[in-house]
């Protein structure tokens, strides 16, 4: 049997054409001893194969990537490199136990961050409702603030001979804050978070509209408030009475219509990351690399999957390269770290062991090296729909693989211990950390799709890392005024400065209105500062294993 590319089979044979599964199938497991020739020729840019199996020639194109990955596997099959072939020559050059534990490892900790990280929302909605209602109460103790000026009514300023109605004379702060929020309970407003079951952009759509609705009764209830409490008896009113009561009937609209607004806006992105992160961890179907897949690491193979083993592989030869050791040896407590609950679970096992602190603290620096690579990466697939200012339109599997890319780059800030007596840049730091996180989940939905995210996104990426810069900045500055500080720390808290200011150019280089070439300028440039920053990500890491 001879192989061969693009000469042709000259015989005087019978010719048949077949479809490339029956010939390859046939081939594997029936054919191959009497198979006398194989040929792969391309005729008008279409791939054929032609193929002699005693006086027969069968004839099939490669006409799709399930053909050509057919083809694939048959050449491998033959050759005596089968996949579990691959899989032994693979471990051997790439110990690939050690970067399935590795890999394991990392999709944990990042999945378990995600999850937590959207728990957090709750509180977050509790804090953003106490705040609003102290503002409330600050509200109703300014209304009862006693003014030192002339009571005289309105009826008394603009007619000397009408008598003040007693009734009115006297406002009680009480009776003022109780009218001025009666419209909350006559419009029946929602403060609950929205419903699991209301998922994607048609579930968030028909919350939004549902608060929409509310807060148009809400209006309409203070509107009512205004004309009942103030216009039928403004003349028995002093100017005070009414500005305290005007005050306080449109300032509780207001407090109310922000509280309930934000609240169920954080309700509506905690439903939608957490629908997004349980679609990252479905399988997925990609030719020869998903059985691939499987026989290493023995499950299924899904978008998060792929990018933690993408992952997996620099990190573990690059920490195997700077420490001589694995990251994550075969033991008790990798096997605990990749059946841990929750996250919680994870930073009582790793700040509960000094040795382990070590590791994750030089490790994640190699994870987020190989976190800002791929973000360069998929950064290079937004280019086209850059160029026409177009975020909105980036395909949603390019959107949805951001995500655990994201929380590759963000994992030196979130395995950070965090305490209530953190300083405030500490705390602004967890913050922000969340924030970024929560963006880029609303990106990979649908909602990421609407033109009007598109528009306003990048700017929230500027705003974003702006607010990030404020912390790394402190950081800075806190870490050079400590005697005795070290050089890893100035390095890793530039390199996260590096991030946030090339993120900071979204607003430009997404905006339709700048030139192409501008944009495509700064976005090379923005992109240049980030992959500088992953290989000063990995100096960090060996400057931490050296004790500097």
């Amino acid at each position: 049997m001879s192989l061969s590319l693009g000469d042709a089979i000259v015989l005087n044979a019978k010719e048949l054409f077949v479809t490339a599964g029956d010939l390859f199938r046939s081939i594997v497991h029936t054919a191959w001893n009497t198979l006398k020739k194989f040929v792969l020729r391309i005729v008008d840019g279409v791939h054929e194969v032609l193929v002699q199996i005693g006086d027969v020639v069968y004839r099939t194109v490669l006409d799709c990537l399930a053909s050509v990955s057919h083809a694939v596997e048959w050449v491998f099959s033959k050759i005596q490199v089968a996949i579990e072939d691959i899989k032994r020559w693979a471990g051997f050059l790439f110990n690939w136990a050690d970067i399935v534990r590795t890999h394991k490892v990392i999709k944990k900790v990042i999945t378990q961050y995600a999850y937590h990280s959207l728990s957090r929302i709750g509180d977050l909605q509790n804090y953003v409702e106490e705040t609003f209602d102290s503002l409330d109460d600050k509200l109703k103790a300014w209304a009862d603030f006693d003014f030192p000026t002339e009571s005289k009514t309105m009826g008394e300023l603009t007619a000397s001979t009408r008598s003040k109605h007693t009734s009115y004379n006297d406002p009680q702060t009480h009776y003022i804050h109780d009218k001025a929020s009666a419209h909350l309970q006559e419009a029946e407003l929602s403060t609950q978070p929205p419903k699991p079951e209301s998922s994607g952009w048609s579930g968030a759509l028909s919350q939004l509209k549902d608060l929409a609705t509310d807060e148009g009764k809400a209006l309409s209830a203070t509107v009512e408030a205004v004309k009942t409490e103030i216009i039928e008896h403004f003349n028995e009113l002093t100017l005070m009475e009414i500005i305290k009561r005007l005050s306080a009937i449109i300032g509780s609209f207001v407090l109310q219509a922000a509280k309930n607004i934000l609240s169920k806006t954080l309700g509506i992105i905690k439903n939608l990351g957490t629908a997004i992160l349980e679609s990252l961890k479905e399988p997925i179907k990609i030719p020869i690399l998903s059985t691939l897949y499987k026989t290493i690491a023995d499950e299924e193979l899904s978008i998060m999957d792929l990018v933690c083993l993408a992952a997996a592989v620099p990190s573990t030869l690059i920490y195997k390269a700077v420490t001589g050791s694995v990251p994550f040896a075969d033991s008790a407590t990798t096997t605990a770290l990749i059946e841990a609950k929750d996250f919680s679970a994870i930073q009582n096992m790793i700040f509960g062991n000094p040795s382990l602190i070590k590791t994750f603290t030089i490790a994640s620096e190699f994870i987020a090296m190989a976190g800002l690579l791929f973000d360069v990466v998929t950064n290079a697939f937004k280019l086209p729909y850059m160029e026409k200012g177009e975020p909105h339109e980036v395909p949603e599997k390019i959107r949805q693989i951001s995500i655990p890319v994201k929380l590759l780059i963000l994992m030196p800030n979130y395995l950070q211990p965090r305490r209530d007596s953190d300083p405030w840049f500490l705390k602004m730091d967890a913050m922000v950390t969340d924030f970024a996180f929560y963006k880029t989940c609303i990106d990979g939905t649908e909602i990421g799709e609407q033109e009007i995210y598109g528009t306003v996104g990048p700017y929230i990426d500027y705003a974003i890392s702006a607010a990030w810069t404020m912390p790394a900045i402190a950081k800075i500055f806190e870490n050079h005024s400590v005697t005795g500080s070290k050089s890893s720390s100035f390095t890793a808290l530039t390199t996260s400065l590096a991030y946030d200011i090339a993120v900071m150019t979204a607003p430009i280089v997404w905006n339709p209105l700048v030139d192409p070439e501008t944009k495509t300028v700064i976005f090379a440039g923005a992109n240049a500062v980030i992959m500088v920053a992953s290989v000063v990500r990995v100096a960090t890491g060996g400057l931490i294993h050296d004790g500097d």
